[in-house]
Formats: C-alpha cells, structure tokens, sequence
C-alpha cells in the first residue's frame, strides 16, 4: 500500500478566513504574517514528506531514530 501525501496548512487558511472577516480591526501585519508563515509551512512539509513519500526514504529509517 502506498502512501499519499498532501501537506495542508488548513488551520492557517482558516485563521485567515476569520481575520478577513473581522475586516480592519486586524492588522495588515499580522494577515502578512500568517500568510508567510503558511507558505513556509507547506514547503517545509513537502521538503520533509515529499522523499517519505516518494520511496526514496524508508519508513525502517524513521524508525530506527
């Protein structure tokens, strides 16, 4: 059985949705902030899941640490 892997950063794309409804009593700041911190978050993810789940790193070695 092979694995999929999809890297979402859901719960920050949901915080946003929230803050885009409270309109201007947020900062424009914190709305830039947590979308960076979103994009770093999926590509970290993909840089760590995308060899597990390619084959190119065993499930033996992450469990073996």
């Amino acid at each position: 059985m092979k694995a999929r892997v999809i890297p979402a950063a859901t719960e920050i794309a949901f915080v946003l949705d929230v803050l885009s409804l409270l309109g201007k009593k947020v900062t424009v700041s914190i709305k830039i902030f947590l979308t960076s911190l979103a994009i770093s978050d999926e590509r970290l993810s993909i840089i760590i899941l995308g060899p597990i789940a390619s084959g190119i790193v065993g499930y033996q070695i992450l469990r073996t640490s």
